[in-house]
Parts: structure tokens; sequence; C-alpha cells
């Protein structure tokens, strides 16, 4: 009976070794793929901000007034226009140009104040599984992209344009969209204005609306019949806030909606409402 009971035993530490050997390699594998998929999604952000930086355009600030020269050759005093530039200024049009090149599906350009998140977005027609595990390049990758719901018109906005991301713990992709709830985040009002670039438009939000909430698919709503239905709508968006963002938003107002998960059970979500400026 000791004999047989020592045997069992053992064969049971067997299997443990076994089984955890198993998972220590299947969670090794994985860490392994990610990395290599990061890599490759940091290879194409490279290969992006060329294209960015081929769309900077210098601008003539009119607010710089005229400066004072001193000509060496009679030491006069003689005024000339500053030709001072700001290269701060990005074509998104152009840039977006360049991107429906090597993606057609590219439908604007994303950033967010004092996050990460400063991507192309890109849009497919049947499906939002697509971008749910496939790069820029339309290849496999865990990471995903930054892609539009497939039901929203990118050349003439809806009412809410949906804007979705993964949540990756090294920050990539939507990964920093939850940094957005922290107080010194939402208070500052330097972070309150978003832009969403089109290539026809170049476009700024003012959020309204931020929060954690569990799944649901309430707030992904964008056809509505009445403008009371819609007015409904803009309310229970704002109810949920966790900060008072004091944005005005009627029903003549469209908005953009950008939503990524936090764990498998909730999601963080910003609304902004177009702003004419």
């Amino acid at each position: 009976k000791n004999f047989l009971k020592e045997i069992n035993i053992r064969l049971l530490c067997t299997i443990l070794f076994i089984l955890l050997s198993l998972i220590g390699i299947y969670a090794g594998l994985t860490t392994y793929n990610q990395y290599m998929d990061e890599q490759k999604i940091n290879g194409q952000l490279d290969d992006i901000s060329s294209l960015i930086n081929n769309g900077i355009e210098p601008t003539i600030d009119d607010n710089i007034q005229d400066i004072n020269y001193m000509n060496k050759n009679d030491f006069n005093t003689t005024k000339r226009r500053s030709n001072y530039v700001s290269p701060y200024y990005i074509n998104y049009s152009r840039v977006i140009e360049d991107l429906l090149k090597i993606n057609g599906d590219t439908v604007g350009w994303l950033r967010v104040n004092n996050t990460k998140i400063d991507y192309p977005v890109v849009q497919n027609k049947d499906s939002n599984s697509y971008y749910l595990n496939r790069d820029f390049r339309q290849n496999k990758n865990s990471m995903g992209w930054i892609f539009m719901d497939y039901r929203n018109n990118p050349d003439n906005l809806d009412k809410n344009t949906i804007i979705y991301g993964h949540n990756i713990k090294t920050g990539i992709m939507f990964g920093t969209l939850k940094n957005t709830l922290s107080s010194s985040w939402y208070r500052n009002k330097d972070n309150h204005i978003i832009s969403f670039n089109t290539k026809n438009e170049t476009i700024n939000w003012k959020i309204f609306s931020l929060y954690r909430t569990n799944v649901t698919n309430d707030y992904l709503d964008m056809d509505f019949d009445t403008d009371e239905e819609y007015a409904n709508f803009i309310n229970m968006l704002k109810s949920r806030s966790v900060y008072n963002f004091e944005t005005e938003v009627t029903t003549n107002d469209k908005i953009l909606t950008l939503s990524s998960c936090v764990g498998t059970s909730q999601r963080v979500v910003i609304h902004a409402v177009r702003i004419n400026e």
C-alpha cells in the first residue's frame, strides 16, 4: 500500500510539473509574441512619423511684430517683416492622402492631449472585429489598431462618431485612455480639446463627459429618430461623467466617442462635442 501510495504521489507530482511547465511555456510564448507584435507596431509608427514630418508646413504668424535689422554696410537700422515661422502646423489632409496609399481604410487622425494617443484611424466597412487583431498594414497583430465603428460615415460624420482601441499595458493604442480618469488630467483645461481630423476637415472637439462603466452598448447609438431622443441620449452621457466639464451640447451638435476596455467587464469612455473654432 505504501509503495502504491508513493507511486501515486510521484505520478501526481510529475503531472503537476508537466502542467506547470506547459503553462510557463504558453505564458512565455504569449509574452514573446506580444513583444514581437509591439515591435512591428513601433516600426510602423516610425514610418508614419516620417509622413508626419513631410506634412509639416511652415506658417507665418501674423501676431509677430516687425523687428529691427542692422544694415552692416551703413549701420542704419531698417525695418523688415519678421520671417518667424511656426513648425507646429501639420497638414493632416496631406498626411492622410499619403496614408491612404498604404492602407485604403484610413479615415482620419486622432490626437488626445497628454496621452500617447496620436494615431491614424482606420475603418473596416463590414465589421468592428477586423482591426481588433490587425495592424495599420492589415497584418495579423494582437495589438490591433485604432478604428472607427464600421457603421459610421467618415465623409459626412454622424451624430455620434465612435472610435475604439485596445487598452495595451505598455501604453500604445488606447493604453493611456484610462489615465484621463485622473483628476489631474481632467481638471487641466488644456486637455479638454481633442483633435480628430479627416481627409476633408481639421476638426476640434471639446470633452463633455468622461467615465468608467460596465460593459454596455447604450452609449454606442448613432441614429436618432427625433431631437428628443437625441437630447435624452446626450443627457444620459452627461449624467455619467466623473467631472462637470460645463460644455454645452445641443441636438444640433455632432459628438465624438472614444471607447476602450478596462479588464473584461468595464469600459472607459470619453465623449466630446464638435466645436467650430
